[in-house]
C-alpha cells in the first residue's frame, strides 16, 4: 500500500467508525428520547381521561364515557380507547355497536394481573399501549389506550437518513482533505527521493521554493546542505588526486633540477674567488645570474614544500628573528622600504616553516610593487589568546576577480610560478590552528595564531 493510500486509509477508519457510533448512539438517544415523550403524553391524557370518566364510571353512563372516548380518538396517533369493568370485561369500546361489550377480550396486555392496581405500558415496535385504573375511592374500572409510535418512527428515519447524510459528507469531505494533505506530503517525499536519487547522478538542482510542512523543508534543506558538502568534498578530492599526481611529478623534476642549480651557484662562487676583477667588471651579470638562481631555487623550495608535509618542530622564538631570516632570503630592490615591528614578541611555532610563510608573502609583494616606489609594512599585534600578523604593501592589488582564488592549488596570476606559495602559506598558517585571509586595496594579509 502506497504511501498516499495509507494516509487516506488511516485518516479515514476513524472517521468512518466515529460516524457508525454517532449513528447508533443518536439513533438510541433519539428513539429513548422520543418514546418518553410519547410516553408522558399518552399517560397526561390517560389520567386526565381517567379522573372525566369518575362519574360516568360509577353511573355506568355508557353515552358519556363514548364521548369521552371519541375526544380521545380525535388526538393525533390515539388509534384505540377501551374501558374495562375491574374484572377485565369490556363495558364500551367508544362505538355505538360495542360488538365486544361484556368480553373478557384475549389479550396478553389487558389480562395483566396488577392491570387494576396500577399503570401498565407495553412498548412494541409501533405501538404503546396504556392503561390506568378509573378510581372513585377505590378503582371501579380500567382505561386503556393503544397510541401509535409511527410518527415517532418516521423522525426517528428522518433523524437516522440526515445522520447518515451528514456522516457521508464528512466522509466525502475528508477523502478529499485526505487526498489533498496525502499529495500535500507524497509529493514533496516523492521529489526529495528524486532529489537523492539525483544527487547519486550527479545533477541535483536545490530547489527554490519553500514547501509548505516544516519538517519535510527541513529535510529538504538538510539533502541541499548535504549536496553542497559532498560537492564540496568532491572537487577537494578530485583536486587533490590531480595535485598528488603533479605533486610526484614537479617534486622528480624539482630534484632533478637542484644539482645544476647547485652546480651553477658553486660555480658564481669560484668565478667571485678566483676571478674577483672578472666579476667586478660584471657584476651585473653576475647579480642578474644570482637572483635568477634564487628565484628557481624559491620556486623550487616551493614545490617541495607543497608535496612534502613537514610535521611542525614548534619551539618559542623570536618573531622578528623569522622576519629578519625570511628578508635573507629575498634580493630587495633599492626602490622598496620594509617597516618591521621595533617590539621584539616571543612566539611559539615551527621557525622554519613561518619563515617560508614570510618569505613568500614578502615576496610577492615586492613583485607586486615591481620597479615602482613602495612600501612593505609587516606589523605585530597582541591580542587576548592570539598574535595578529599583517603583512601589507601599497602595491596595484589584486584583480578583484582573482580575490577569492589565490589560495587555490596552481592557481597564479604570474607569467612565471607555480601557483602554489600561497597555498603553502596556507596549509601551514592551518597546521598551527591559526587563520589567514586576504583584503585588497591594499593587499593585506592577516594571519592569525594561537599563543598555545
Amino acid at each position: 500500500m502506497k504511501l498516499a493510500q495509507r494516509t487516506i486509509f488511516f485518516v479515514l477508519l476513524p472517521i468512518i467508525f466515529f460516524s457508525i457510533i454517532m449513528i447508533v448512539f443518536n439513533h438510541t438517544v433519539l428513539s429513548e428520547l422520543l418514546i418518553e415523550q410519547e410516553i408522558e403524553e399518552v399517560t397526561l391524557l390517560a389520567q386526565l381521561a381517567s379522573y372525566e370518566m369518575t362519574n360516568p364510571m360509577y353511573n355506568l353512563d355508557i353515552d358519556k364515557l363514548n364521548e369521552i372516548i371519541d375526544g380521545l380518538e380525535l388526538q393525533e396517533d390515539v388509534l384505540q380507547v377501551l374501558v374495562l369493568y375491574p374484572d377485565g370485561r369490556v363495558l364500551t369500546d367508544g362505538t355505538d355497536e360495542d360488538y365486544n361489550y361484556g368480553n373478557i377480550l384475549h389479550d396478553e396486555f389487558l389480562n395483566t394481573p396488577n392491570i387494576i392496581d396500577e399503570k401498565q405500558i407495553m412498548i412494541t415496535d409501533n405501538l404503546i399501549r396504556f392503561s390506568i385504573p378509573i378510581i372513585l375511592n377505590e378503582p371501579i374500572g380500567i382505561i386503556a389506550i393503544d397510541y401509535s409510535l409511527e410518527s415517532v418512527n418516521y423522525e426517528i428515519m428522518n433523524a437516522a437518513k440526515i445522520t447518515l447524510l451528514i456522516g457521508a459528507s464528512l466522509i466525502s469531505l475528508f477523502v478529499v482533505v485526505g487526498i489533498y494533505f496525502s499529495r500535500s506530503i507524497t509529493k514533496p517525499i516523492f521529489e526529495i527521493g528524486k532529489s537523492v536519487e539525483n544527487i547519486s547522478k550527479g545533477k541535483h538542482k536545490p530547489r527554490q521554493d519553500k514547501i509548505g510542512i516544516p519538517e519535510i523543508q527541513k529535510l529538504n534543506e538538510g539533502i541541499d546542505e548535504m549536496y553542497e558538502k559532498l560537492s564540496f568534498f568532491q572537487n577537494e578530492l578530485t583536486k587533490t588526486e590531480r595535485l598528488a599526481t603533479i605533486g610526484e611529478l614537479s617534486a622528480r623534476i624539482a630534484h632533478d633540477l637542484r644539482n645544476p642549480l647547485t652546480t651553477i651557484q658553486n660555480s658564481i662562487d669560484l668565478i667571485k674567488i678566483k676571478n674577483p676583477d672578472l666579476v667586478k667588471n660584471n657584476t651585473e651579470y653576475f647579480d642578474y645570474i644570482e637572483s635568477s638562481v634564487n628565484k628557481i631555487n624559491l620556486e623550487i623550495n616551493g614545490v617541495l614544500n607543497h608535496t612534502k608535509v613537514k610535521p611542525l618542530e614548534k619551539s618559542t622564538t623570536s618573531f622578528l628573528k623569522i622576519i629578519k631570516q625570511s628578508l635573507s632570503s629575498l634580493n630587495i630592490p633599492e626602490n622598496i622600504k620594509i617597516k618591521i615591528p621595533e617590539k621584539e614578541t616571543e612566539i611559539f611555532c615551527d621557525e622554519k616553516q613561518l619563515e617560508n610563510v614570510f618569505s613568500n608573502l614578502i615576496g610577492n609583494s615586492i613583485e607586486a610593487i615591481g620597479g615602482k616606489q613602495g612600501e612593505i609594512n609587516i606589523s605585530m599585534d597582541d591580542k587576548n589568546d592570539f598574535y595578529i600578523i599583517v603583512v601589507s604593501d601599497n602595491g596595484p592589488g589584486i584583480p578583484p576577480e582573482f580575490v577569492e582564488s589565490i589560495f587555490e592549488p596552481l592557481f597564479t596570476t604570474k607569467q612565471y610560478g607555480t601557483g602554489l606559495g600561497l597555498v603553502n602559506c596556507k596549509n601551514i598558517v592551518h597546521a598551527h590552528d591559526g587563520t589567514i585571509e586576504v583584503q585588497n586595496n591594499p593587499t593585506r594579509f592577516t594571519i592569525k595564531l594561537p599563543k598555545k
